[in-house]
């Protein structure tokens, strides 16, 4: 089903096709839209994951989509909130042991470790935020 599209002066352009329909486009070439749905699949998972819903409730609730792609987005992304809260923990620890008085505790080391911290956190914040908004970029799209 194709729709035309016409100029100001009322004269037909040409055809215009929405992509979602599955029938040939002008070029006889169809719109491969698999790659589209396996990162919005990625991307709703990114977020759900940020609303804080459990990674064994979105992959059931999405049919388990993810599996034969190679690398799987929730095991990357949660491996990175890993490391981000371990750098943490060590930062509060060093901190905590300088604060107490510990004979092997540096103060320099303890500020360097939560710079670190903060930063990666910062730098996990702005990762969410990106994928926050392109999540919402992909649903406000027109189909």
């Amino acid at each position: 089903m194709g729709f035309a599209a016409f100029s100001a002066n009322g004269s037909e352009v040409g055809p215009c096709y929405r992509a979602h329909f599955p029938e040939k486009r002008k070029n006889g070439d169809q719109m491969d839209v698999s790659k589209i749905d396996a990162m919005l699949a990625q991307l709703q998972t990114g977020a759900a994951l940020a609303a804080g819903k459990p990674a064994s409730a979105i992959a059931g609730a999405r049919g388990g989509g993810g599996e034969g792609m190679g690398i799987d987005f929730t095991t990357v992304f949660r491996k990175s909130l890993d490391q981000v809260n371990n750098v943490q923990q060590h930062a509060a620890k060093l901190a905590r042991d300088f604060e107490l008085g510990a004979p092997d505790a540096n103060l320099t080391e303890a500020m360097i470790s939560m710079q670190k911290a903060s930063i990666s956190f910062q730098y996990t914040l702005q990762v969410r935020n990106k994928m926050v908004s392109a999540y919402q970029d992909i649903m406000n799209m027109p189909v």
